[in-house]
């Protein structure tokens, strides 16, 4: 096969064109999120030791959909932090302590919603 070939250029083109636009797809960055979460209790006062779990989800192309999840402890402050990358636009959210009731903003189950 000669790829000089005016008749076989437009397939080595298209392939060409194909092979780069999934190079560039795969090696393509997420946005970057901060999230910070601040814990508090009844009477607003910051808890301090609760632990907060931060799922980023990131939705790849070819393959399943991949959660990458952070726990962190809340300081004196109350406040966990929790930097990452996501192809949506949601980030889950989850705070406990023994002692208090469990908050969270994931779906029974722990699906992922798909993205509309």
């Amino acid at each position: 096969m000669n790829p000089t070939d005016p008749k076989r250029r437009w397939c080595w083109l298209i392939a060409v064109s194909v092979l780069l636009a999934l190079a560039v797809s795969c090696g393509a960055e997420y946005p970057k999120a901060k999230v910070t979460v601040r814990v508090v209790d009844d009477a607003e006062n910051p808890t301090k030791g609760a632990q907060v779990s931060t799922t980023f989800v990131r939705r790849h192309i070819f393959s399943s959909t991949k959660r990458i999840q952070q726990k962190r402890k809340t300081g004196k402050s109350g406040k966990a932090s929790a930097f990452g990358r996501t192809s949506s636009d949601r980030v889950f959210l989850s705070a406990q302590k023994t002692g208090f009731c469990k908050t969270h903003n994931m779906p029974r189950g722990g699906a992922v919603p798909d993205a509309g």
